[in-house]
C-alpha cells in the first residue's frame, strides 16, 4: 500500500503550551473549541468542526515561538468581525480573491503564548469551492521539494499564491487533504537547521494501518524519529503512532486510532 493510500485525513495539530489550562480557556471561550478528550498524561484534545488540537504542557517553560517551523494556524469562522472581537484580535481585516473566485477575509492575531493564529471567512461562488480555509502555515526552503514531500502523504496541490508575509512578498503553495489545508511559503535561507520546533509543534495524520505506514516511510528513506511505532492510551482503545521530519525539519506524526 502506498503511503498516500494509507493516509485518511488530519487527526490533530500538536499545540504545546506554557500554561495548558490558560490555553484551553482561550481556545474554548474565545475561539469556540470544545474539550473532547482528557488524557492522564496531561494532554487535552479540543475540537472545532473538523479541526482537532492536542494541547499539552511543555516540560520546561517558558516555551517561545520565534522562528518556528510551523508559524501560523488558521481557523475558519463565520461572522469574522464578531469572532475576531471575541478573540481579542484587533488587526485589520485583510481580503484576498482566491484562484477560482472565492473571497477570503482574514484577521491575524496571537494566542496566549504569542503563537500565530488567523481567523478566516470564505464567501462567494467558485467552480471549485473550498468549504473551509483552516490551515497550518510553514516556511520552506524549496516549494517544489516540500510540495512533493506532502504529496507522498496524499495531499493534493490546490494553487499558488503570492502573499505578503513578515513584510515581504512570498511565493506560496496551498495543498489540501480532504478539507484540511497546508500553506507552504518560500523563504530564502530557510532549512532544517535554521530554526527549531514551534508552538504549533506537529501535524498528525490518520492512517489505516500503522505497520504499513512505517514500512512505507522507511522505504522512502524518510527521517524517522522513532525506531518503531509507539503506543499511547489516548481515546477509547489507544493509538499507535510514529513521528518523522520533513525536508525543512517540520514534524509529521502518522497515527492509527485503535478500534479494539
Amino acid at each position: 500500500m502506498r503511503l498516500s493510500d494509507n493516509v485518511t485525513g488530519l487527526q490533530h495539530i500538536g499545540y504545546p503550551s506554557n500554561d495548558r489550562d490558560r490555553t484551553v480557556r482561550f481556545l474554548t471561550e474565545k475561539l469556540g473549541f470544545a474539550v473532547v478528550f482528557e488524557a492522564a498524561a496531561g494532554a487535552r484534545f479540543l475540537r472545532r468542526g473538523d479541526l482537532c488540537l492536542e494541547v499539552y504542557p511543555v516540560e520546561e517553560p517558558p516555551f517561545t515561538v520565534d522562528g518556528g517551523r510551523h508559524d501560523e494556524l488558521a481557523v475558519t469562522v463565520e461572522q469574522l468581525e464578531e469572532a475576531a472581537a471575541r478573540a481579542g484580535f484587533d488587526g485589520p481585516v485583510e481580503e484576498q480573491l482566491l484562484p477560482g473566485g472565492q473571497l477570503l477575509r482574514s484577521v491575524h492575531g496571537k494566542g496566549p503564548d504569542g503563537e500565530g493564529l488567523c481567523l478566516n471567512e470564505l464567501s462567494g461562488r467558485s467552480s471549485r469551492p473550498l468549504s473551509s480555509f483552516s490551515y497550518l502555515r510553514m516556511p520552506v526552503a524549496d516549494l517544489r521539494v516540500s510540495t512533493a514531500f506532502y504529496e507522498e502523504f496524499g495531499f493534493d496541490f490546490l494553487f499558488y499564491l503570492q502573499e505578503e508575509i513578515d513584510g515581504a512578498l512570498r511565493d506560496t503553495a496551498c495543498l489540501a487533504l480532504g478539507g484540511w489545508i497546508i500553506k507552504l511559503y518560500q523563504r530564502e535561507g530557510w532549512g532544517p537547521d535554521s530554526t527549531r520546533d514551534s508552538h504549533h509543534d506537529h501535524m498528525a495524520l490518520d492512517v489505516r494501518c500503522i505497520g504499513q505506514a512505517f514500512a512505507s516511510a522507511r522505504a522512502l528513506n524518510l527521517q524517522l524519529l522513532h525506531p518503531e511505532p509507539q503506543f499511547l492510551p489516548f481515546w477509547q482503545y489507544g493509538v499507535r503512532f510514529f513521528t518523522l521530519r520533513g525536508p525543512d525539519g517540520q514534524k509529521v506524526e502518522l497515527s492509527e486510532m485503535l478500534s479494539v
